[in-house]
């Protein structure tokens, strides 16, 4: 399995056209850097562009200005080195968990055989090894999203992206698949940008988090989060209350500047 690649973007800005016609920018002069193998988690206030973010390092968009790069290669468009994981898990209902992993691997032109023995070896990955015959109906909303985790993964990608992909479950099955999740990571040693509105997933996840500005988006602080996951409990860490606090704090102090700048443009506009 290829080990994470070095994600950058550098000054980038994306602009669109609005309902009106007017433009519209999402993202100013935005500077990031994920280091190969990391687990970077990304927040911000709604409206800053996170889902922007993921779109132009998925290839789905490209930046108006800057440049996204894998490896120091520009993305030009979607491309097996990067997975892709939402929050709706998208598998097929009428494939048993094996046959969803292995369609990846079709892609691929993989031989049968090796389709289902890496298959099966990507369900043991997450955490699911003895659900390859279950179909999507069969599993619960937690192993269905772990299914689609390793199909992501059955690409061999250098890159995961995460879009909300535990969000709509409960607190004690977003846990448990958070705990999982950085199995997966540690196991796989890939490169994982996690979008999330929730502040303590941030922290319980990412290595780093990066807190996005509201609109147009840039990132306003990395804050580097010392505290190991698989200790204990990242919840439980003494340091967990102080990191959580410091990012709320400045997603607080985001969304008050937005509430600032609409009420002078609606004044302006009185």
């Amino acid at each position: 399995m290829s080990q994470g690649l070095h994600l950058s973007l550098r000054n980038v800005t994306k602009t669109f056209q609005g309902d009106a016609g007017e433009p519209f920018t999402a993202l100013s002069g935005l500077d990031l850097d994920v280091r190969g193998g990391e687990l970077l988690t990304l927040v911000g206030p709604s409206g800053c562009g996170k889902s922007t973010v993921f779109a132009l390092i998925a290839g789905l968009t490209r930046p108006t200005a800057g440049q996204v790069l894998i490896d120091g290669a520009p993305v030009t468009g979607p491309a097996l080195d990067r997975g892709v994981v939402v929050q709706q898990h998208a598998l097929f209902p009428w494939r048993t968990a094996q046959a969803n992993v292995e369609f990846g691997l079709e892609a691929r032109a993989v031989p049968i055989r090796e389709r289902a023995r890496r298959a099966r070896e990507l369900l043991g990955v997450v955490g699911l090894s003895g659900v390859e015959e279950r179909y999507p109906y069969e599993l619960s909303g937690g192993e269905r999203q772990l299914v689609a985790i390793a199909r992501s993964l059955a690409f061999d990608p250098g890159v995961l992206l995460m879009d909300e992909p535990f969000a709509g479950l409960d607190a004690r099955t977003r846990e448990w698949l958070q705990e999982r999740f950085v199995r997966v990571w540690r196991h796989t040693g890939k490169t994982v940008v996690f979008v999330t509105h929730d502040v303590g997933e941030a922290v319980c996840l990412g290595r780093r988090v990066a807190v996005m500005t509201a609109g147009p988006g840039r990132v306003k602080e990395v804050v580097k989060v010392g505290i190991d996951p698989m200790e204990g409990g990242s919840r439980a860490h003494p340091a967990f209350a102080e990191h959580r606090r410091h990012v709320g704090s400045l997603l607080r102090d985001e969304l008050a500047a937005a509430r600032a700048r609409e009420r002078k443009v609606t004044a302006s506009h009185g």
